[in-house]
């Protein structure tokens, strides 16, 4: 999934190019057959987790980058998990990757799991604790107790302290410059007690992060504009200026009357500007109101994206992963027994859930969400459109009549569960391109006829 940022921003220039969330199998593939995006123009990727749909595509990736784009073109700035840093340098060690395109790593330091997640200390696996939040012990864990470096002498992420594989430099691709990005628990965007790192500040736009509830630890990203001025009434201005044109450039010391212009565009709220006939004009009267940014919000991997309620508040764009979706005109009703052994697959093709609560107990306890839970939480949120994606490969999203009559249907259960019509819920496919537009400006008061 991408994001263009081809927008001049208004304060420090940014680096203009494409913005890429997460790097399974086949990024490159896609990426070489896609119209809309182009290799060259890639400036950063977001890692959400670990797992190999979501990261096994990052080296490949660079790879294509490195042939891609000129020599003198800054580094890609990825962001990802703690580990993500060691786990690049082995790849591109070990499959002598000399063609990997320069880069630099951010990492997300301490992710939590959330706590509803216990861990099998024989297998060192996290389980859902399905049915059981009246439980005391349950009740009092927090965000933070579980899924750190050091808990499990087997992990990743407690193992990778130790490696002494050296950065690669020039030969492998990494350059210096990588943060290590920590938590911040009293952040005032923090939603249930669940931290959340400020991720960069470039240009007018911010990213964040926050935890989501997954079989790892896990991020969603929170893209936002900063608020923009709104603009400036010329049609009301420019006439008193020329009017004011001789008498205002001397007042003022000004080489050009239309100089006004940008003094006006700047006065502060409460502020006003004197002409020389004495027309004053405050800021309220001469700037529309500010235009509130836009937001994307990228979940992760989620059967909770509860942590990111505050952070998506209004979003233009919320993309929510639906792994599956329950038909109740497919599912016998009768009884609610249901077989965890089982992958979701089996069920759905032999109708082994029996209703929808059990049919939705199964999908969360493998760390994921419905069309139904993802709608909902475009509902809670408020959000502007809803973009579903992880969608199963049992769902087969070709050209086909059944197939687009499938996806369809749940767009249907999504829209019904959040709200939106329609023209707001969206199944995604690849290749789909969806502008995120500016808010409408606000109507312009009308002049009453003397």
């Amino acid at each position: 999934c991408g994001i263009e940022t081809k927008k001049k921003l208004h304060t420090r220039p940014i680096q203009r190019g494409t913005w890429i969330f997460d790097a399974g199998e086949g990024t490159q593939t896609q990426l070489m057959n896609a119209s809309q995006v182009k290799a060259k123009d890639i400036t950063k990727i977001f890692i959400t987790h670990a797992h190999g749909d979501h990261s096994f595509g990052l080296a490949s990736l660079l790879c294509l980058l490195g042939v891609s784009r000129d020599l003198e073109s800054p580094p890609i700035d990825i962001y990802g998990p703690e580990g993500l840093r060691m786990f690049l340098r082995s790849m591109l060690t070990y499959s002598v990757s000399r063609a990997a395109s320069r880069y630099r790593v951010h990492e997300i330091m301490q992710i939590p799991m959330a706590p509803e997640w216990e861990v099998d200390r024989r297998t060192g696996k996290f389980f859902h604790t399905i049915g059981r939040p009246t439980n005391p012990l349950y009740q009092r864990r927090h965000w933070g107790d579980l899924g750190l470096a050091g808990e499990d002498r087997r992990s990743w992420i407690t193992n990778e302290k130790h490696m002494k594989l050296i950065p690669t430099g020039d030969m492998f691709g990494e350059v210096p410059g990588g943060r290590d990005i920590f938590p911040i628990y009293s952040h005032p965007l923090s939603s249930y007690g669940a931290p959340v790192w400020e991720i960069l500040e470039e240009g007018d736009l911010r990213v964040y992060a926050a935890p989501t509830s997954h079989t790892i630890p896990t991020l969603g990203y929170v893209v936002e504009e900063k608020t923009r001025v709104g603009r400036l009434r010329n049609e009301l201005i420019e006439p008193i200026i020329r009017q004011n044109g001789d008498a205002l450039c001397k007042e003022r010391n000004l080489k050009s009357p239309m100089i006004a212009m940008k003094i006006i565009k700047k006065l502060p709220p409460g502020g006003s500007f004197t002409f020389p006939d004495g027309t004053v004009i405050t800021h309220e009267e001469a700037l529309e109101p500010a235009k509130e940014g836009r937001k994307i919000v990228m979940c992760g991997d989620s059967c909770d994206s509860r942590a990111l309620t505050k952070l998506a508040q209004n979003a233009d764009v919320l993309v929510h992963e639906a792994t599956t979706c329950f038909f109740p005109d497919e599912h016998p009703t009768e009884g609610d027994e249901c077989d965890y052994g089982e992958d979701v697959e089996t069920f759905i093709a032999n109708d082994g859930y029996k209703d929808k609560e059990s049919f939705t107990r199964n999908v969360i306890s493998r760390g994921h969400s419905t069309a139904q839970m993802a709608g909902l939480f475009a509902k809670q949120v408020h959000a502007k459109r809803l973009i579903l994606n992880h969608i199963s490969p049992q769902f087969w999203g070709n050209p086909a009549t059944e197939s687009l009559a499938t996806m369809m249907r749940i767009e249907d259960v999504a829209m019904q569960a959040s709200g939106l019509d329609e023209t707001q819920v969206i199944a995604a496919w690849d290749g789909a391109t969806l502008p995120v537009l500016d808010a409408p400006p606000p109507p312009q008061p009308q002049q009453q006829q003397q």
